[in-house]
């Protein structure tokens, strides 16, 4: 193989061990949202509704927090894509995501708004902030 191709793999092999980083911090995220929430709910045995309100406070931040990871992801993507589509000799080789060039349709799944509201985001938040709401409701019948 030639130079200049051996270094647009080894350049797109950097790209992706960044996008893996990102997958890998965003399931690293939702891991600890899940031992927090048990956490809390676990040592809330006294049902305090004020205490299971609180619990929400670390999902929502764990929760935009991983919308950031996502976006990030989504974006060196892009590059990633934007490196394959151009010979080697055009490639500049650079981990920033500065000089990509971004599509009108594309411009709307970069967002951090787009990130945080995706499937694989707001569902599984969605569900976390909602636990201690139902059992909030549910002692609140029960009493």
């Amino acid at each position: 193989m030639e130079g200049g191709l051996l270094m647009k793999i080894e350049y797109l092999k950097m790209i992706q061990g960044v996008i893996s980083r990102m997958a890998n911090n965003s399931l690293k995220l939702k891991g600890w949202t899940v031992a927090v929430l048990v956490s809390v709910l676990s040592f809330n045995r006294d049902s305090d509704s004020r205490m299971l309100l609180l619990s929400i406070i670390p999902v929502f931040s764990f929760w935009l927090y991983d919308a950031y990871y996502f976006m990030m992801e989504r974006q060196y993507r892009m590059l990633y894509n934007d490196a394959i589509n151009k010979n080697e000799k055009d490639l500049d080789y650079q981990m920033t995501l500065d000089n990509i060039p971004i599509s009108i349709g594309d411009a709307s799944k970069i967002n951090y708004i787009t990130a945080m509201f995706s499937k694989s985001t707001i569902w599984f938040y969605l569900a976390c902030a909602c636990t201690p709401v139902v059992i909030l409701i549910i002692n609140l019948i029960n009493k």
